[in-house]
């Protein structure tokens, strides 16, 4: 099995589970999203998505991707921002920096790895804001866009 297969069986296990718990997260009524992440082209060929969990005034965000860079320092370091705008014209700088925790997780012995994070936002003005959430590499390594998907 390659591990595209193995990213999409690990990420659908991960998402089933996760989902089991999004009723007792979700709080107000808005409905959770999802967000596809496409990889860039520094590492082709990958997938990754995002789950947006809304909590009142503020916005779980969990992501899950299938890999970082063959040349990525390990352990790996992910940082995540949100733009205004759109993956296909990313304003110069970030809106909003969301890296208390850069280092990924490696979701059980598969290739794929995890970050959670919590914006100080609800889940409404994000998808209102014309938002588009980037995993970077680390300064280290480039600071390279190698995953990114639209909220909306």
């Amino acid at each position: 099995m390659n591990a595209s297969a193995r990213m999409r069986i690990t990420l659908a296990t991960t998402l089933t589970i996760f989902g089991a718990c999004l009723p007792i997260a979700a709080s107000g009524g808005a409905p959770i999203q999802t967000v596809a992440l496409k990889a860039s082209r520094s590492d082709p060929g990958r997938t990754g998505q995002a789950i947006l969990v809304p909590r009142g005034a503020v916005t779980d965000i969990a992501v899950w991707f299938s890999s970082v860079p063959n040349d990525t320092t390990l352990p790996a370091h992910v940082y995540t921002y949100l733009y205004k705008g759109t993956c296909n014209a990313l304003p110069g700088t970030a809106a909003i920096a969301l890296n208390r925790r850069v280092l990924v997780s490696q979701i059980w012995s598969s290739e794929a790895f995890r970050l959670t994070h919590t914006v100080q936002m609800p889940i409404d003005a994000l998808r209102q804001g014309g938002f588009a959430l980037v995993l970077r590499t680390a300064p280290a390594d480039g600071n390279r866009v190698i995953y990114c998907g639209e909220v909306s």
